[in-house]
C-alpha cells in the first residue's frame, strides 16, 4: 500500500511539473512596463531570444523596448542587423523566428519602424537589412530561396528588384555617399556596385582574406571594416571572429588586422566619429581605436552588467544606440 502511495505520489507530481512547464511555455510574452527592460523581465519570459532595445549611447538612462507588438515578443523574437536613416527618423531591423540557424534566415522578415517604437511595418521576407542615407530604400538579402542575392525596395516595402550581376552573397550595405552598395560574396570577396551605371568594381579578391562575413564602413567612406573567421566553421552558426580593416585610399588597397579582437557574434559596427569600432564579446560590447590595431580591446564604458548584448547600431548624431539584447 505504502509503494502504491508513493508511486501515485510520484505520478501526481510529474504531471504537475510537466503541466507547468506546459503554461511556461505556452505563456504570451507581453511588453514591461513603461517599455523599460529589466533583467527580470528578461528572465521571466519562457525563451532566451535577443530584443531590440533603445538606449543612449552613454547609457546615462535604461534600455529601451524597440518592438512592443506581441508578434515580436513571441513569435518573430529573435532581433537583430538595426540601420537607422541618416535623419534618425526610423530604424530597420530583422526579426527571426527561435529556430536553427539556417531556418531561421530563411523565414526571417525585414521591419521599419520609429525610434519611439511607433509605426513598425513588417516588410516582408530578408536579412541584414540597410537603409540608404537618402532614407529612401532599403538593401536587404534575400534568403528564402536560392540563389541568395542582394535586394532593392522602397521603405515601403515596394518595388522589390535584384541587384544586377550578384549572387551567393552573405551581407550588403550602402556607401556613405549613398552612391554604391557593397555585397560580401560567399568565398571571401567584396564587390561594390554602382546604383547609377550598375558597373561593378572588386574590392577585395574572393578567398583573399580566408572566409569572411559581415562588414561596417568608417563613416567617411575611406575604410572597409569586416569580419574574418579564423577558419573555415564545422558547425552553422559556430564563430571564431576577429576584426581587419581594408583601406580603399591607398592603392592598392591595405589590410590591417586587430589580432587582440575576438567576436562571439557575426556583427561589428562603427560610432559617426569613425574613431573606434565597437563589437559584441561574450554578451559584453567591446571597442577598440581603429589607429590602434594591436591594442587590447576595452568594454565600452556605461553599460548595464544585467545583459548580453548582441548586435547594435549607432544613429547618425551618435546620440542614441540600437543594440540586441537579452
Amino acid at each position: 500500500m505504502l509503494q502504491r502511495t508513493l508511486f501515485l505520489i510520484v505520478v501526481l507530481t510529474c504531471c504537475r511539473d510537466l503541466h507547468a512547464q506546459s503554461v511556461n511555455l505556452s505563456q504570451k510574452v507581453v511588453a514591461p512596463p513603461d517599455n523599460i527592460i529589466t533583467a527580470d523581465w528578461l528572465k521571466s519570459r519562457p525563451h532566451n531570444s535577443k530584443v531590440m532595445a533603445i538606449v543612449p549611447a552613454d547609457f546615462s538612462s535604461p534600455p529601451r523596448l524597440l518592438l512592443t507588438d506581441s508578434v515580436y515578443l513571441n513569435e518573430y523574437c529573435q532581433h537583430g542587423s538595426p540601420s537607422w536613416s541618416r535623419d534618425g527618423s526610423v530604424i530597420v531591423l530583422e526579426v527571426a523566428k527561435d529556430l536553427p540557424f539556417r531556418e531561421k534566415m530563411q523565414t526571417a522578415n525585414v521591419v521599419i519602424v520609429r525610434p519611439d517604437g511607433s509605426h513598425a511595418k513588417d516588410l516582408g521576407r530578408g536579412v541584414v537589412p540597410d537603409v540608404s542615407p537618402d532614407g529612401d530604400q532599403i538593401a536587404y538579402m534575400k534568403m528564402d530561396a536560392p540563389p541568395r542575392t542582394v535586394q532593392l525596395m522602397t521603405t515601403e516595402g515596394q518595388d522589390r528588384r535584384p541587384l544586377p550581376h550578384e549572387a551567393h552573397t552573405q551581407g550588403c550595405q550602402w556607401s556613405p555617399d549613398g552612391k554604391s552598395i557593397v555585397a560580401l560574396g560567399e568565398f571571401g570577396s567584396l564587390r561594390r556596385y554602382d546604383i547609377g551605371n550598375q558597373a561593378s568594381s572588386m574590392l577585395v579578391p574572393e578567398g583573399r582574406f580566408g572566409h569572411l562575413w559581415e562588414f561596417a564602413w568608417t563613416p567617411d567612406g575611406t575604410k572597409l571594416v569586416f569580419l574574418q573567421n579564423r577558419s573555415v566553421p564545422t558547425v552553422v552558426g559556430e564563430f571564431d571572429l576577429t576584426l581587419s580593416i581594408v583601406d580603399l585610399s591607398t592603392s592598392p588597397h591595405r589590410t590591417i588586422d586587430f589580432p587582440e579582437t575576438y567576436l562571439s557574434e557575426p556583427f561589428m559596427t562603427v560610432p559617426p566619429d569613425g574613431k573606434r569600432i565597437v563589437y559584441a564579446q561574450d554578451g559584453v560590447l567591446m571597442e577598440v581605436e581603429i589607429s590602434k590595431p594591436n591594442s587590447t580591446p576595452r568594454p565600452v564604458k556605461g553599460q548595464y552588467t544585467d545583459f548580453s548584448y548582441g548586435n547594435a547600431a549607432y544613429s547618425h548624431d551618435g546620440k542614441w544606440l540600437a543594440v540586441a539584447i537579452n
